[in-house]
Parts: C-alpha cells; structure tokens; sequence
C-alpha cells in the first residue's frame, strides 16, 4: 500500500538510488523507510523458504520434470499426431502446461517458480492419473503449441496457424464435409467464442473448438 502512496515508478527509482536518497521531507522519509522495511521482509523470507526447500530436497527441477514428461509418451504422443509435429517439440510444449499447472503460475513465471513435490503428486493425480484431468490436459497442450509468444492468449496469426490444423494435408479432419472454408470458419469463432471482442483467444474461449464440444468442428 506504501508502494503505491509513491507510484511505482518513483518507488523504484527511489529504491536504485539505496543509501544514497535522502528525503528532505521528515514524513517522506518516514514513509520510505517504512516502505523499504514492507518490501524487503516478505523477499528475505521468500528467499529463505527457498533455500530450505532445496536444502530438504523437497523440490522437484525443472529438469526432472522435463524428464518425467519425456519418458511419459501418452502425455505428448497425441499432440504429435494431431497438429503433426516433431516429438522434441511436443516434448517442450507439454513441459511448459506441465509447469504452468504444477505450479499455478502463468506463463514465463512458472519458469521462476518453485515446485515442491507435494504439488508435483497433486499435478500427477489430477492431470496424469485422472481419464478427465489427463483430457484437458491435452487440450491445453493444443492450444500451448500455437501460443508462441507464451503470453496466455492466441493473437490473429497464432490463431490462423492454429486453424491451418483443420486443412494441412494429412489432417484427421481431411474430407470432413462439417468443415466450412478456413476463413468462413475463422468468421464463425471470433462471432461466437471471442467472448471480449479483443480479437483474441484465451485458452477458456478457445477450448470448446479444441474439445469437440457443441456443433463446432474439434480438434480432438
């Protein structure tokens, strides 16, 4: 709250300035100590609990997760066979949803947090073990493989290659006759999934097409 009291731009600032800065304001002062104080408390027991955790070995790598998912084919085979692409970076793409759901971090802060093997074994139950957990999954690995950027959404060329999936040669949809032309059917999911007319598609707004569910043409 202090943090905001400044914006966090001056704070920032005042922090790269460390011993340096000295307000001349008693109350300013005051308040930036304190402020310092709020931030560097929770960081130094982060830091600490991170320690520990590695000290007790009660972590999982991200290494042993890469390789827990390379010597587990069912979790990325289908992806291979579906959307056609090489095993390595099926391999990739399936760490990463692996990381993101393990961990509950988004993205490439998932990269930066700790994964104990409590919530390892739960991600292992949950999305391995369980037929409907192991379904979404795969889903989320679909739309994982065409989210290049990483940033949680699919912009208009992520989704044009995603679509391209519907019409590349040798697609399981090949001949389908419930399959429009590729631009009729991009018009049909930004009317109906596109949820905030921004264009773009979250993995929620996109997993229906993914899944199969209702009248649109699925991916799996």
């Amino acid at each position: 709250a202090r943090k905001h009291a400044f914006g966090i731009e001056l704070f920032d600032k005042m922090v790269s300035l460390g011993k340096k800065y000295r307000p001349s304001d008693p109350r300013v002062a005051e308040l930036f100590k304190a402020t310092k104080k709020d931030v560097k408390e929770p960081l130094k027991k982060s830091k600490q609990a991170k320690k520990e955790l590695l000290k007790r070995g009660n972590t999982v790598s991200h290494q042993e997760l890469k390789e827990f998912v390379k010597t587990n084919p069912k979790i990325w085979a289908m992806l291979s066979v579906n959307i056609q692409i090489a095993e390595e970076e099926c391999q990739d793409v399936a760490f990463r949803v692996a990381l993101e759901l393990a961990t509950g971090r988004s993205g490439h802060e998932a990269m930066d947090a700790i994964l104990t093997k409590r919530k390892f074994q739960k991600f292992q139950k949950k999305y391995i073990e369980d037929p409907k957990g192991h379904q979404e999954f795969f889903h989320r690995t679909v739309f994982m493989a065409f989210d290049e950027d990483w940033n949680g959404v699919l912009d208009r060329d992520e989704t044009d290659k995603f679509l391209d999936t519907f019409y590349i040669s040798g697609s399981i949809f090949q001949g389908d006759k419930r399959l429009p032309e590729k631009e009729e059917l991009k018009v049909q999911i930004l009317e109906q999934l596109d949820e905030n007319g921004d264009g773009m598609f979250s993995f929620d707004e996109i997993r229906s097409l993914i899944s199969g569910r209702g009248d649109r043409t699925p991916v799996a």
